[in-house]
């Protein structure tokens, strides 16, 4: 479940951050209202083509980073340590996925999972 949500620099949103409660949650608003863009800015996170022109104009980089609770989905978190984005051993999986990925003018920046570079199409699984 996606818990938190912060979008940086992205089309037109200079900062905005939003904490989801447990629950359902709906996105509602007037077209225009900016639903597609909070949308579009996930769909980045988690590996969707990004393009430089979604950069905000003036801003060199783009960044959102999503936080999702992964406590009740025990196949998800297998998959992070499969990946090698979670912990093993000793230490117990994460009840949490952080989820980030920037954007700049200069240059392709990848996708992160936990801090960790993800490979291409890697997040698409």
């Amino acid at each position: 479940m996606l818990t938190a949500i912060t979008i940086k620099n992205f089309t037109l949103v200079e900062q905005l951050e939003i904490d989801f409660c447990q629950g359902m949650t709906a996105i509602t608003g007037e077209t225009g209202a900016g639903k597609s863009l909070v949308l579009g800015a996930l769909s980045m996170a988690l590996g969707d083509r990004a393009d430089t022109d979604r950069i905000r104009r003036g801003a060199e980089r783009a960044e959102v980073s999503a936080l999702f609770d992964i406590s009740s989905i025990t196949p998800a978190s297998q998959w992070l340590i499969d990946q090698d984005f979670e912990n093993t051993g000793s230490e117990p999986a994460s009840s949490h996925h952080h989820q980030r990925r920037s954007l700049s003018r200069l240059h392709q920046r990848p996708a992160c999972n936990h801090g960790a570079i993800a490979r291409a199409g890697r997040n698409a699984d």
